[in-house]
Order: structure tokens, then sequence, then C-alpha cells
């Protein structure tokens, strides 16, 4: 019997070396193909990556917008969403059993089984992996995947019980707080947007041993570099949380200063051991080690 072919994509704007490691790792977790369309499309490792035989690395410039039949889509989600279905067709033109959607700072990590063996445990279209946001480390981070520890996804009514000092707003994750799924080829999916899928409708199942590792900022440098897009038009969403303005607003008011941007950031995105240690009781935070080999850029 064949083996199921699980492939991923994602839309990159890469910082440092963030796509040779996030194509490392996925490669050890057992997806057979990724598909990358850089949103740069002068990002240097677009030419590293389309070396590989296990990647298909595509430049978004004016020649793949109309290969598209579609002007550049002014929002981030808006290019994700198109690239993300284009990926889809593509899939089922060559036969992938299951397609992944998510972002370049994310990981889909597994209890060591490859990714296919998870997702043959399937038996619905959808499955969505449970989520862990990363808490950037006392120390500097070495790159964007340098974390040892992260937040659970609690429901919203456990969030409203925490001390307002653990929350920024109302929300207990940093980031966003649905998580991201992989849809079966075979059903009807016609679209897929970027947590669910969009056409039609369709009920999520959670697969046991895989999760959705997201590394919001991690780094000063990275956290830097992602408020200031949000700000200059490469980065622009179509609409953010409460919890993500916030941060915004205090990362505008800092962008800077290096004291006030190291104050904001490790407010936002560190913890110290021993609240760390606390809240790892109370089944909030847990460690996940990776194997940094499986991370090398």
């Amino acid at each position: 019997m064949a083996q199921t072919q699980v492939w991923l994509v994602s839309t990159v704007r890469s910082f440092g070396d963030e796509a040779g490691r996030f194509v490392r790792f996925h490669r050890a977790t057992g997806f057979a193909r990724q598909i990358l369309f850089f949103d740069d499309p002068d990002d240097p490792w677009l030419p590293r990556l389309q070396c590989m035989p296990d990647v298909a690395a595509i430049a978004c410039d004016a020649a793949h917008w109309r290969s598209l039949s579609t002007a550049r889509p002014d929002t981030l989600e808006g290019r994700q969403v198109a690239n993300a279905n284009m990926a889809l067709r593509l899939a089922r033109e060559h036969g992938a059993d299951w397609l992944a959607h998510i972002d370049s700072d994310e990981l889909i990590y597994t209890d060591r089984r490859p990714i296919c063996q998870i997702l043959d445990t399937v038996k619905g279209d959808m499955a969505r992996f449970d989520l862990r946001e990363a808490i950037a480390p006392d120390v500097a981070a070495r790159h964007t995947f340098d974390a040892s520890w992260f937040r659970v996804s609690i429901p919203l009514t456990e969030v409203a019980r925490l001390d307002p000092a653990l929350r920024v707003g109302e929300r207990w994750l940093r980031g966003h707080i649905a998580s991201k799924v992989a849809v079966r080829i075979a059903s009807e999916v016609e679209r897929i947007g970027i947590h669910w899928v969009d056409i039609p409708p369709m009920t999520p199942e959670t697969p046991k041993g895989a999760f959705l590792l997201h590394f919001p900022c991690i780094m000063l440098a990275r956290w830097r570099e992602h408020w200031k897009r949000r700000r200059d038009g490469t980065g622009t969403v179509g609409g953010m949380g409460d919890h993500r303005w916030i941060q915004a607003r205090e990362a505008w008011d800092a962008y800077g200063d290096p004291i006030a941007e190291q104050a904001a950031f490790a407010r936002m995105h560190q913890m110290a051991p021993a609240l760390r240690d606390r809240l790892a009781r109370d089944g909030l935070v847990e460690q996940i080690l990776l194997d940094p080999a499986t991370l090398a850029p």
C-alpha cells in the first residue's frame, strides 16, 4: 500500500535563516512536499530552496499574480489564501492525500511518528492541530524556533478566570487563538482559508500526537521587524484582535528606544522561571524539546 502523501504550504516572508530551518524540520517530520510562496520575490533563500527536489519555492512577483488572474492582494491574509488555494490545485493534480496550511513562523510537531501516520488515524476530512505558543527564552534566542517552553491553548472561559497580569487584554495567547488545519485532498474542499476550510464548512478532528507550535516573535529583532511590517505595508493584515492592538501600540510607542523596546518585548513574550514553573504545575505551560538537528538551516 502506498504511503500517504502529505503536503505543506506556506506564504513566506522569512527572517534570517528561518526558511531553511522551516524546510529541514518539516522534511524530518515526514512531509512529502513543501510549497513555499515567497512574499518577497528577492528573498535570498528563494534560489537556495528552488534547488531542493521536495520543495517548490515560488516567487510572488508580478508574473505570479498574473498567473492567478488577480491583482496582488493588499493584505497578507489575502495573499496567503490565494497561494494556499493554488497549492490545493497543485496537490490535486499531483495526487497528494493531505495539504496542511501554516505560517512560516510555525512548525507542525509530532510525537516522533511521521505526519502521514498521524493523519492516517483521522476519519474525517479536516484535521486541526492542538495549538502551543512559544515563550521567549530567558537568554537571547539564536533563531526563530529557539524555544522550549510553550503556552497551552485553553478555552476562553478558562482565560477569563486567569490573573489579569497573565493576559493581554482578554487573551492568554499573544498571537492567534485559532490553530491551523490539514485538509484531505479527496474531499469536497473547494477553498481553504487561514485557519479552516472556507468552502464547504467542515467539522475538524484533532489528531493525537500532533501539535502546531507557533513562535510569535521570540527574538527581539524579529519582534521589532514584525510590528514594523504591520505599519509599513509589507505585512498589512485585514484585522487584528484587541490583544494584538495592545501589543502593536506598545511596540510602536517603544520603537527606536532600545531600553523601551527590550522592556516591551520582555513583558509580552518572556516569563520569569518561577512563574513558568508554577504555571507548568497548573497545566498552562509545558516544555517541548525540539531536536536541534532537525532545525539546522
